[in-house]
């Protein structure tokens, strides 16, 4: 391969952001088990993460007046946008061990399945009840195709081909979702159960996925590189994951709650709702891109400023009355979100001894998805307590800067006891 200073994306600043989408798709993987097509097929598996959530966040103002005479209608609507990601949390480190024992193709197409089926069910439904029901299996599809995207482009690529990968991985699916949010507004004009027809889409990776994936052997992947369980690589995981709820609760925020929070300064238009949240989803999309750059710098920095970010947008947002500069905000808390996310997957895939990638995969994704389940809802709570949504975001940014705090002192810590 050549080396990267060869490489005619190499260089200036757009080019480091170009590079890790453009260059796989132009340039073989050498020295790996697999091409540009096997990746761009596994990274397409992880945006089913984007349709789960945003497809559905510019009509969830629609549901509320649909649904208005349930009990507790507008909690019960986040649980709409939020019930697969509670059952990604349940399941998908139990989808990632039995991976490692059955095979990660099966076990991939398996989910793509029932996630089609699951997710087009609420178009025929009349009980939200019901459509939290499936939702919540659809869930269960969800974490299979997240958990075998990473797992096996942890196992069919090597080395630097593997990390360019996985934060190909991250970047497209922020570059999905933000065109999700868009659509998914506009879908919404014709009526709030028309974006549940979108979910049968994953058919298609379905069969490509027949016909293009197979079983790699984690013997000739270098993932991990050691076979078995050190104490640092214990660590490094779970580090990571910790870090990474968090950051996935303020994704979570940004889809969900920022609706409502564009609801209450006079936005009601789904096509607008929709625009508005993709300015916000264009912070993060914007942030992961810039996350590949990240992966070259001192870890702790990095997550330090991204989270103070992180705590700027969200208290702005909720201060001002304006409805696009608190878009604006959003996006600045969106991308100090992207920035942390792919050193994140990185350096724990990076850590995951081959004959344990699925186990890794499966913990990253209800890492993700604890956090999203219970960004909303934590917000939902504070909102009923405080009875203001924009008293809710301030609370994340505030415990977005407190947790900055705590990293900034730790990594003190370690470098005076390291003298």
């Amino acid at each position: 391969m050549r080396g990267a200073e060869d490489s005619p994306l190499a260089g200036p600043l757009p080019g480091l952001l170009v590079e890790p989408m453009v260059r796989p798709l132009i340039e073989p993987s050498a020295g790996t088990l697999a091409g540009p097509l096997i990746g761009w097929l596994l990274c397409a598996m992880s945006w089913l993460t984007a349709f789960a959530a945003g497809l559905l966040a510019p009509v969830l103002p629609q549901m509320v007046r649909q649904f208005a005479q349930v009990p507790h209608v507008q909690a019960r609507v986040s649980l709409v946008a939020t019930a697969p990601a509670l059952a990604v949390a349940l399941v998908a480190l139990l989808m990632g061990y039995l991976s490692d024992r059955i095979g990660h193709r099966r076990i991939l197409l398996t989910g793509l399945l029932l996630y089609s089926i699951a997710g087009t069910a609420p178009v025929f439904m009349q009980s939200l009840d019901a459509i939290i029901a499936s939702r919540f299996v659809m869930g269960i599809g969800e974490a299979t195709t997240m958990s075998m995207s990473s797992a096996l482009i942890a196992l069919y690529f090597d080395g630097s081909e593997r990390v360019r990968w996985l934060s190909v991985q991250v970047a497209s699916s922020n570059v999905v979702g933000l065109l999700i949010l868009l659509s998914g507004g506009l879908i919404g004009r014709l009526s709030w159960r028309a974006p549940f027809l979108v979910y049968a889409l994953p058919l298609v990776l379905l069969l490509l996925a027949m016909r293009h994936l197979h079983q790699p052997d984690h013997r000739r992947s270098s993932a991990g590189g050691s076979e078995q369980w050190s104490a640092a690589n214990v660590r490094a995981v779970t580090g990571s994951c910790l870090l990474l709820m968090f950051a996935t609760a303020s994704i979570g925020a940004l889809i969900v709650d920022f609706p409502f929070l564009f609801d209450g300064r006079g936005i009601t238009d789904p096509a607008l709702v929709g625009l508005m949240v993709g300015v916000c989803a264009f912070g993060l999309t914007l942030g992961t891109a810039l996350g590949g750059i990240a992966t070259r710098l001192p870890r702790r920095p990095v997550q330090v400023g991204a989270f103070l970010l992180i705590a700027c947008g969200f208290g702005f947002a909720a201060m001002t009355t304006s409805p696009w500069m608190a878009a604006c905000w959003g996006a600045a808390a969106g991308l100090g979100i992207g920035v942390l996310i792919p050193p994140l997957l990185s350096h724990t895939m990076a850590n995951a001894p081959p004959r344990s990638v699925g186990l890794v995969g499966g913990l990253w994704t209800t890492a993700v998805f604890v956090g999203q389940f219970a960004g909303p809802i934590g917000i939902e709570l504070a909102r009923q307590e405080l009875r203001s949504i924009d008293a809710a975001i301030r609370c994340a940014g505030i415990a977005a800067a407190v947790l900055a705090g705590i990293l900034l002192l730790s990594g003190a810590w370690r470098r005076r006891g390291s003298v």
